[in-house]
């Protein structure tokens, strides 16, 4: 397929937005694991109720003196359905939230292309140290 015949199958661009939510997936007071199907059904709940796709992948965390399993949730501007930087930044946001008390975290990461956020609980916070 040569370059010109890409590039006429390309009906609809929008500009590039996105949002990635990093998540931990052990809770640190008790050292347990959260399940990957919390974080789907959490994600699916979200997406249900804001009509929202999101992409989930596996990933791990390493930092100073350990390493644990995680996930990146990703949102992305999608052509058939165009949003804003904002506002794919605060459904990121809303989201992160959920998955913060949902998986029982003591921080969730939002990334953005110019901003990144960090959503902590404080209450879990202390009781990890």
């Amino acid at each position: 397929m040569s370059g010109s015949e890409i590039i006429d199958t390309i009906k609809t661009s929008v500009p590039t937005r996105w949002a990635r939510i990093y998540v931990g997936l052990t809770v640190r007071a008790t050292g347990e694991m959260v399940a990957v199907d919390v974080v789907l059904r959490i994600c699916r709940e979200y997406c249900d109720r804001v009509h929202l796709c999101v992409t989930l992948a596996p990933t791990k965390y390493i930092y100073v003196d350990g390493s644990e399993s995680g996930v990146v949730i990703g949102l992305i501007n999608y052509p058939r359905f165009p949003k804003s930087q904002r506002v794919i930044t605060r459904q990121a946001l809303a989201l992160a939230e959920e998955l913060l008390m949902g998986c029982r975290q003591c921080r969730v990461s939002v990334e953005t292309p110019s901003r990144t956020y960090m959503l902590s609980d404080s209450r879990r916070i202390l009781e990890s140290e």
